[in-house]
């Protein structure tokens, strides 16, 4: 297997199947639980998805576009430009192009909003207004990114073996 999900899914078998059998306390069993968690953990991560990184893009973007149109409004020009068209059909490479972009410009507005001396720096009250539309821009790409790094399993590595509760032994 050449992708690093296979890979991840072989060792994970491999531990299943060679390792699993082998344990005998509960303390090993626990650690053997997180290993497993955390590897399906980066397998799921290592999963490339098209459509949430069109949807990062896509808030980010929008994000930018809505400070720059409010800006504007007020008469002031932020040093951003136009982002780029997305192919319909665009590639991984081009996907994450364009995301890197849209992190760029966010980044742009946001030193501009708080450079000392900056060419066309709005006033403070709009100042502030575009930095809560900016911080508004930057929670809902997280929340897209979150969706992508699954929340920590504690319960495997903190539950007795069956054979530990059939036996009477509490776990350790």
């Amino acid at each position: 297997m050449s992708t690093l999900a296979g890979l991840i899914e072989t060792l994970r078998n491999s531990l299943r199947e060679g390792v699993a059998p082998e344990l005998v306390s509960d303390a090993a069993h626990s650690q053997f639980a997180g290993v497993i968690d955390v590897l399906d953990k980066l397998q799921g991560m290592a999963v490339w998805s098209p459509a949430l990184l069109r949807e990062r893009i896509a808030v980010l973007e929008a994000g930018c576009a809505a400070v720059v149109q409010r800006a504007l409004s007020a008469g002031v020009a932020p040093p951003v430009d136009p982002a780029p068209a997305l192919p319909p059909q665009a590639t991984q490479a081009q996907l994450e192009e364009a995301l890197r972009n849209a992190e760029r410009r966010v980044a742009r507005l946001t030193d501009w909003l708080f450079e000392p001396g900056a060419d066309a720096a709005p006033a403070p009250a709009l100042r502030r207004e575009l930095d809560l539309l900016v911080r508004a821009t930057l929670r809902d790409a997280l929340a897209v990114e979150k969706r992508l790094t699954p929340r920590a399993d504690l319960s495997g590595m903190t539950r007795a073996s069956e054979e530990d509760v059939d036996s009477g032994a509490r776990p350790g």
